[in-house]
C-alpha cells in the first residue's frame, strides 16, 4: 500500500527547492540554476516545488502545500536526428511552476481576489495534469518507481 507523503518527510527526503522553470541553457546546454536539471538542487535524490499558497486537489479534496519533483533521470532530454526532444513530465513541470510563478505576482502587488482565483484555478488544473501524466508513466506495480526514488519504506 502507498502511503501519501506528508509535508515534513517530503523535506526530509528533499531539500532542495525548484525555484526556476528552465530546463537547459541552449547555448551552454548547462543546468539553468535553480530548474528542473540542476544538480545542485536534486543531490542524488528528488526535489520539490513549494507553493505560493496550499492548493486543493479537486478530486481528493487533499491540501497540497509542496510537490515532489522526478529526478532528472527519470524525466531526460534527449537529442534525435539533431532535435531536442524533451519528456513531456518536464513540460508538465514547467506549466506548475510558470502558474506557481504567477500566482506569487499577483499576490505580491494584491490582485483582486477574482484575478487571483483564475490564477488559483489554472495552478490547480496544472498540478492535476501533472498527476495524471505521472499515473501513465507508473510502472504496473507503483511501488518500483518509489523504491527508485527512495521512498518505499516510508
Amino acid at each position: 500500500m502507498i502511503e501519501p507523503l506528508d509535508v515534513e518527510t517530503l523535506r526530509r527526503r528533499a531539500p532542495g527547492v525548484v525555484r526556476a522553470m528552465g530546463t537547459l541553457d541552449r547555448e551552454t546546454l548547462a543546468p539553468v540554476p535553480e530548474g528542473l536539471f540542476d544538480p545542485a538542487v536534486f543531490g542524488d535524490g528528488f526535489a520539490r516545488i513549494v507553493f505560493a499558497e496550499p492548493i486543493r486537489h479537486s478530486i481528493t479534496g487533499e491540501t497540497i502545500e509542496e510537490l515532489p519533483v522526478l529526478p532528472p533521470r527519470f524525466r531526460p532530454i534527449l537529442q534525435r536526428d539533431g532535435e531536442w526532444v524533451m519528456s513531456s513530465l518536464n513540460s508538465d513541470y514547467q506549466e506548475v511552476l510558470k502558474r506557481d510563478g504567477r500566482l506569487r505576482r499577483l499576490r505580491q502587488i494584491a490582485a483582486p481576489t477574482p484575478i487571483l482565483d483564475v490564477e488559483r484555478a489554472a495552478l490547480t488544473a496544472a498540478v492535476e495534469a501533472l498527476f495524471t501524466a505521472l499515473r501513465k508513466l507508473l510502472p504496473a506495480h507503483p511501488d518500483e518507481i518509489l523504491f527508485a526514488l527512495g521512498l518505499h519504506s516510508l
